[in-house]
């Protein structure tokens, strides 16, 4: 197999994981985002640690794996999409025949994978903005304006 493609199979296994994690453990994060909070902060704690743990042990791990995950083969989907705009500024019967699937495919995955990466981190910043509304205050908390 070429280095393109054990890079791909990696890549897409990794992918898999990420998307499987994702499916499962968004269910929480929409229930913790969408759970309506108590006016008084004691009356909120069970939300608000609910919050907390999808956050601290759903979320943030997913979103540091998936960035890392981008990182790591960005390089590479830098280079293959350099070459084939080399090529096709070049020449464009040769760009045409020297494609290759493997490598466009690796280009895709790192695109996808950064498109996931990037909806985690939007996720994640939702339901740290959600815990921080309720810091420790006395009596009812005011709705925001």
């Amino acid at each position: 197999m070429s280095e393109a493609g054990n890079l791909l199979a990696a890549g897409s296994l990794i992918l898999a994981v990420l998307a499987v994690l994702y499916s499962i453990w968004y269910p929480d994060a929409q229930s913790a985002l969408n759970a309506d909070l108590p006016p008084h902060y004691e009356d909120a704690l069970p939300q608000l640690e609910q919050i907390r743990r999808v956050l601290e042990q759903e979320i943030v791990p997913l979103l540091a794996t998936s960035l890392a995950t981008t990182l790591i083969f960005l390089p590479k989907a830098i280079g293959v999409v350099i070459g084939t705009g080399n090529d096709l500024v070049g020449n464009f019967t040769r760009a045409v025949s020297n494609y290759d699937p493997v490598q466009a495919t690796l280009v895709f995955v790192v695109v996808v994978t950064a498109f996931l990466c990037v909806r985690i981190a939007c996720l994640s910043l939702q339901l740290r903005t959600k815990l921080r509304s309720r810091g420790r205050r006395e009596g009812p908390i005011q709705p925001a304006s």
